[in-house]
């Protein structure tokens, strides 16, 4: 009996056994006449292909097809001549399978797995007469598949054509084996190991403990492996045990290196503080000795420093260099995105206050950059006290040393709300605590405001004046002084808070020059004095008196006056009458002296 698996019985299988078939047509009357199909002639005795047996396989490889009468040239205008064609199938040690098919035209060869026609495949034939299938179909080797070959009619006007099969006494064939120069090691996916053939070899590979075996998505002739971690730095054989045949099994050994670790299986923890550190955790590797990682990273202006080089409050996208006994392997982990935000504590501020300022002194502590601190050069601080109230004003200052803060330009006696916050880069940065509530110490009062100051019955001055925009204290009242011209104090007098005030100063000497002077007093500090100048009027009543006197006097004057020209004129008219009284008294002396009674009488 002949071995089915000699080199030349397997030749004679792996070569197609296609079969001619003809088919008659109908006859349609009104149908057009179909051109005609030329072909190389062949004697008439036979329509079916034949095939050697396997016994006579060691003397030929070639399968000659009887003869196909060709068709018709001219056909009645009433009739139409079935196409008829003719294949044969070859198999030699250069070319393979080959099917010759006449007349040239085009054809379809159906190739499909003997008892699976699910997995049919379609080739192409145009305008060839010989197509070569095999490795260049795609078939996997040494395996049963069953034929068919056929082409479609030239439509004619009324008829869309159709599919005329040719007939074949034996429709299955086997493939050749495969051998090992059928076979190239080839990159498709990163991390696997890629092997590719004309054949299909998706069922032909086994690999160690069923690794999974994928179809590369750029080339369906290439089939991958992936390694498992229990391979890496190791050696993986891939044995190739093609079809039916027995004993035609080869390998392929393939060393696998580090670089074929899976770089998503990485576990990289990110650094939580400084001085930053990625956590590292390879996968499990049992055959690879002394793995390590060596990270840089990048800011966003591409700047590349070590993870040692880290600055808080930025980010970075850092890359892991891994290193076998402190050698690289050009292999990379996946970038990670670093940011270390240093959590600032700010606490014991301390101050010192005046009326007008407040400096600041504070510690600052990290749970997280503690050990950096001191080495952070471009942290600084900012400084503000907003004022307590409806209408907040702020005030901010940047402390140049890190530790003290001095902010002016405040109100006295006011409450503020201060705060130190932390900067990286001139950029404020999150920080808890650095707040304290504070009041400046009491300060001066300012001045009082539209002093006015008049005489009022000619000895009383009346001041008036309105209150002053801050007392910057505790206390609001006020002291008004009277002094001299000389800036001898004559009075004073207090009065307490109020908006438009008023005071008097009565029984003031008339016509006398005064200096009234007016401040602020908060109950510690007293105002710049707003000063006035004026005098008194003239004594009023007293002139009213003198006058009263000076008339008084005028009159008595004039009484008197008035009395002694009449005490004159009464003297003088007595005189006149004493005369008489002596002339009559020497006229009655002369008389004789009883006249004198007469005259009595």
């Amino acid at each position: 009996m002949t071995d089915l698996c000699s080199p030349r019985t397997l030749l004679f299988w792996a070569g197609i056994i296609a079969l001619a078939s003809s088919q008659n047509t109908t006859n349609d009357s009104n149908s057009v006449t179909a051109p005609p199909i030329t072909s190389k002639e062949t004697s008439p005795t036979s329509n079916t292909s034949s095939i050697q047996p396997a016994s006579q396989a060691n003397s030929s490889h070639t399968q000659t097809s009887p003869p196909v009468t060709p068709p018709s040239t001219t056909v009645a205008a009433t009739t139409k001549a079935s196409p008829q064609c003719s294949y044969n199938v070859t198999n030699n040690n250069t070319s393979g399978l080959q099917i010759e098919i006449n007349p040239t035209g085009k054809y379809t060869l159906t190739v499909s797995e003997k008892g699976r026609p699910q997995t049919g495949k379609i080739i192409q034939a145009d305008q060839l007469n010989q197509i070569p299938v095999g490795k260049t179909g795609h078939l996997k080797p040494c395996t049963d598949y069953s034929l068919n070959v056929s082409f479609t009619e030239k439509p004619s006007l009324n008829d869309t054509g159709k599919e005329i099969f040719c007939r074949s006494m034996k429709k299955t064939f086997r493939t050749d084996p495969m051998s090992e120069r059928d076979v190239t090691e080839t990159s498709c996916i990163p991390g696997y190991v890629c092997y590719r053939s004309d054949w299909d070899i998706s069922s032909s590979i086994s690999t160690p403990n069923n690794r999974s075996v994928v179809r590369c998505r750029n080339d369906e002739k290439t089939f991958c492996v992936r390694p498992a971690n229990e391979d890496i730095c190791s050696d993986l054989t891939v044995t190739f045990t093609p079809g039916e045949c027995r004993g035609s099994s080869f390998n392929f050994t393939k060393s696998i290196s580090v670089d074929f670790l899976n770089p998503s299986e990485i576990q990289q923890i990110k650094p939580t503080g400084l001085p930053a550190e990625i956590n590292t955790t390879l996968p499990d590797l049992p055959k690879c000795k002394n793995l390590s990682v060596s990270y840089t990273c990048s800011d966003n202006n591409k700047a590349v420093v070590n993870l040692s080089e880290l600055e808080p409050f930025t980010d970075y996208s850092c890359t892991g260099l891994i290193l076998q006994n402190n050698i690289s392997i050009n292999k990379m982990t996946p970038s990670v995105h670093v940011r270390v935000d240093c959590d600032l504590t700010i606490t014991n501020i301390k101050n010192d206050l005046t009326s007008t300022s407040i400096e600041l002194s504070w510690k600052t502590t990290s749970k997280n950059c503690q050990q950096e601190l001191p080495l952070l050069h471009k942290l600084s601080y900012d400084c503000s006290c907003e004022k307590d109230g409806p209408k907040p004003v702020t005030v901010t200052v940047t402390s140049p040393d890190g530790r003290t803060c001095v902010i002016t330009g405040l109100n006295p006696f006011t409450g503020y709300t201060c705060r130190v916050r932390a900067k990286y880069k001139n950029e404020i940065q999150v920080s808890t605590g650095g707040e304290v509530k504070l009041q400046t110490k009491v300060g001066t009062p300012a001045a009082v405001t539209k002093l006015q100051v008049h005489v009022h019955e000619h000895n009383t001055i009346k001041v008036s004046w309105d209150r002053p925009s801050t007392f910057n204290g505790p206390q609001e009242k006020y002291i008004i002084r009277l002094n001299t011209a000389d800036d001898k104090e004559v009075t004073k007098k207090e009065k307490q808070s109020c908006t438009r005030c008023e005071v008097e100063f009565k029984d003031l000497s008339y016509s006398t020059s005064y200096k009234v002077k007016v401040t602020a007093h908060n109950g510690y500090y007293e105002s710049d004095p707003q000063i006035s100048e004026i005098s008194t009027l003239y004594n009023d009543k007293a002139v009213i008196g003198f006058l009263v006197f000076l008339i008084i006097v005028i009159v008595l004057a004039f009484l008197f006056l008035t009395y002694k020209f009449y005490i004159q004129k009464f003297r003088t008219s007595t005189n006149d009458v004493n005369d008489d009284m002596e002339l009559e008294a020497i006229y009655v002396n002369a008389r004789p002296p009883g006249w004198c009674h007469k005259e009595a009488h």
